[in-house]
């Protein structure tokens, strides 16, 4: 009986460590020790989650309004990237931080690489999101280009993830 204790005692660390290393991959952007990021000392995935997080605290970034950049629908939470990116990379120059890509593909792409945002089903890094509320009396409707979060807790670590839009995503 020791030996079975010993042995579910292990699996249970292991488990854990496990665990832990994947939290701290999504957060350091794949470099669990946080020393990358070509010589900051903070890898630029986490710079961009940072400066992301900041965009919304100070209320630049709002949730599920026309005209902003952040949308959620359901669990999954959307960022219109091209104007996103002005926004991340505008913020992080003021901080006198000029290591990131300005192109929304290319950013895109390392977040992706980094497990910040996930791929559409058909495959892009774009998912195509259309809010009810900017489509009212539109015979046209408006879609937007945006980036869909790895998980919620990106960018709403401490609070409960809002009220979901309504619309279609896809």
């Amino acid at each position: 009986a020791c030996e079975d204790e010993k042995r579910l005692l292990t699996g249970l660390v292991i488990k854990a460590d496990s665990s832990s290393v994947e939290a701290d991959l999504r957060k350091y952007g794949g470099d669990a020790s946080g020393q990358s990021a070509m010589g900051i000392g903070v890898p630029v995935a986490s710079l961009v989650v940072d400066a992301m997080r900041l965009l919304k605290s100070v209320g630049t970034w709002k949730i599920n309004e026309s005209g902003q950049r952040v949308w959620v629908f359901g669990d999954g939470v959307f960022v219109v990237w091209a104007q996103g990116v002005r926004d991340i990379t505008e913020s992080l120059v003021e901080k006198g931080i000029k290591a990131v890509p300005r192109s929304p593909d290319a950013l895109g792409e390392m977040l992706l690489d980094h497990n910040i945002i996930e791929r559409s089903p058909e495959g892009s890094i774009y998912w195509s999101v259309a809010a009810d509320i900017l489509n009212a009396g539109r015979s046209k409707p408006i879609k937007l280009k945006c980036v869909k979060l790895s998980s919620s807790t990106l960018l709403f670590p401490f609070e409960p993830l809002p009220a979901s839009a309504v619309g279609t995503v896809g």
